[in-house]
C-alpha cells in the first residue's frame, strides 16, 4: 500500500509538470535518454572531427568505422522527441535545448564518497583522511583532485565560479559524513560561496520519488529566498544513475534546467521548451 502511495504521488507529480494524463514511466525514460544524450553526444562529436581532421591531413583514405556513440546519442534525442511530441497536443512546438549553460547563482550538486584508491596512484588523493589533513592549508593541490570522485562537482563549480553564490548539496547516507570535508574544500577553493547540505544526514540516491521531491523543494526554497528558475542549475553528474534520472524529471517543469558533465568535464545543460495554443478539455 506504501509503495502504491508512492507511485501514485510520483504520477501526479508528472502530471503536473507535463499537463498531461497517463505520463507514468515516460518520463523515466524520457530522463534517461537525455542523460546518454549529454553523456555521448560530446564524445561522437569529438570523434566525428576528430576522424575529419585525420582524412584531411592524409589527403587520402582513412579506414572508417561507425560512430556509435555520434549514433546512439542522435537515436536517444530522437526517442526525447517523439516522447513529448506523442503526449502533447498537435499544435505544440517542442524545442530541445543542450548546450554549453549561462553561469549560475545557485548550484545543486550529487555528492558521492570519495572512495579509496590504490597507493600506487600517486597523482591523486588516496583516500578522504589524506585530503582532510591538507584541506585548510597551503598544502592542498588542487590538480590531485581531478581523477577523484570529487572531481566532477568541483568542475561544475569552477564553471559557474564568477556568477556563483550558493552550492546546495544532496549527500547520501555515505557521503553526508564527508560533507563537511566537502565544504571546506569548496571554500578553500572559492571563499565567497555559501556551501550547504540540502537534507542534513543525506537522503536515500537509490529512492527516485525521494530524490524528485528534494530537488522540487530546492526550487522551492530558493525561490522563496529570491532566486528565479534561471539562477537555479541542478547538476545530475554525481551520485548514482537512479538520482540523476530523479533530478532530470524534477527539471522537467518550465523554466527549470540540468546540468551533466561529461568524462572529459565538459558541461553541457539541458532544457525542454514547448509552446500550444491548444487547451485540453478536462
Amino acid at each position: 500500500m506504501i509503495r502504491r502511495r508512492r507511485a501514485q504521488s510520483l504520477k501526479r507529480s508528472l502530471e503536473g509538470w507535463i499537463g498531461q494524463k497517463n505520463f507514468k514511466l515516460e518520463a523515466i525514460a524520457f530522463a534517461v535518454c537525455l542523460i546518454l544524450f549529454g553523456a555521448w553526444f560530446p564524445d561522437g562529436l569529438e570523434d566525428f572531427f576528430s576522424y575529419l581532421q585525420a582524412v584531411r591531413m592524409r589527403m587520402g583514405f582513412v579506414s572508417w568505422t561507425i560512430n556509435w556513440k555520434l549514433a546512439y546519442s542522435i537515436f536517444f534525442i530522437g526517442i526525447v522527441v517523439w516522447l513529448v511530441i506523442k503526449k502533447l497536443p498537435k499544435n505544440t512546438q517542442i524545442k530541445v535545448h543542450a548546450d554549453q549553460p549561462q553561469t549560475r547563482r545557485v548550484l545543486a550538486v550529487f555528492l558521492s564518497t570519495f572512495g579509496s584508491w590504490s597507493q600506487s596512484q600517486t597523482e591523486k588523493y588516496q583516500n578522504i583522511d589524506e585530503l582532510k589533513a591538507v584541506v585548510g592549508s597551503d598544502r592542498l593541490e588542487r590538480e590531485r583532485m581531478n581523477k577523484t570522485n570529487w572531481a566532477m562537482p568541483l568542475s561544475a563549480i569552477d564553471y559557474h565560479k564568477k556568477t556563483l553564490q550558493e552550492v546546495l548539496v544532496f549527500t547520501s547516507s555515505d557521503s553526508s559524513a564527508e560533507f563537511n570535508i566537502f565544504q571546506d574544500l569548496v571554500m578553500q577553493l572559492h571563499p565567497s560561496l555559501h556551501v550547504k547540505e540540502m537534507v542534513s544526514g543525506g537522503i536515500d540516491f537509490e529512492d527516485i520519488e525521494t530524490t524528485f521531491n528534494a530537488v522540487d523543494k530546492l526550487y522551492k526554497n530558493a525561490i522563496a529566498s529570491g532566486y528565479s528558475e534561471k539562477d537555479i542549475l541542478v547538476d545530475v553528474t554525481g551520485g548514482h544513475k537512479t538520482n540523476s534520472i530523479a533530478a532530470a524529471m524534477a527539471t522537467l517543469a518550465a523554466g527549470r534546467e540540468f546540468q551533466y558533465l561529461n568524462k572529459v568535464r565538459v558541461v553541457r545543460s539541458f532544457d525542454v521548451d514547448y509552446d500550444s495554443d491548444y487547451e485540453a478539455d478536462d
